[in-house]
This record gives C-alpha cells, structure tokens and sequence, in this order.
C-alpha cells in the first residue's frame, strides 16, 4: 500500500528530474491544487501541457521541501522551487 507521504514524495522526485509521466500518474483526471490559498481546479491534459513545458525550459528546476506535515491522508508541504539557468558558451 502507498501511502499520501510516499504519493507525494513520489510526485517531488520526478519533479526534480523532470519526468512528466511518472510526475503526472500520482494526479487525478480532475485536481484542485492550492496554492498560496488560492485554489485552481485543472484537468490531467492541462498539467500534461503545463508541466512539460515548465520542464523542458527549465533544466535546472528543482524543488527541496521546506516543511511537511502529514495528518490521516492529508500532506501539506512548504516547497522552496529553484529555476536554476545554464549558459551554453
């Protein structure tokens, strides 16, 4: 069994190597996701699109968790997010 933790452990560490799918297949087909108290409700295809191209313009993205409380199936997380540039010479 996988629990809400490993989920978004899961979720993080393909964030930090940019891996679409394996970042994609811990999400719903409908998701809410609160940011900053403000809630945005998206669809699979619409973070497919979001995210890849997030990815793909940002090689050096990667996000390191601050805090994280776990209560029952509830993860909330303080995330600092580092979009790191590289300059080809």
């Amino acid at each position: 069994m996988t629990t809400p933790e490993e989920l978004v452990q899961a979720q993080v560490d393909a964030y930090n190597v940019r891996d679409l799918e394996a970042f994609l297949v811990v999400y719903a087909e409908q998701v809410a996701i609160l940011n900053d108290g403000q809630e945005t409700k998206l669809d699979k295809a619409t973070l497919r699109v979001r995210y890849g191209k997030l990815f793909r313009e940002n090689p050096g993205l990667r996000c390191e968790i601050l805090k994280r409380e776990v209560a029952g199936n509830i993860v909330i997380e303080g995330e600092l997010i580092r979009r790191i540039s590289f300059t080809r010479l």
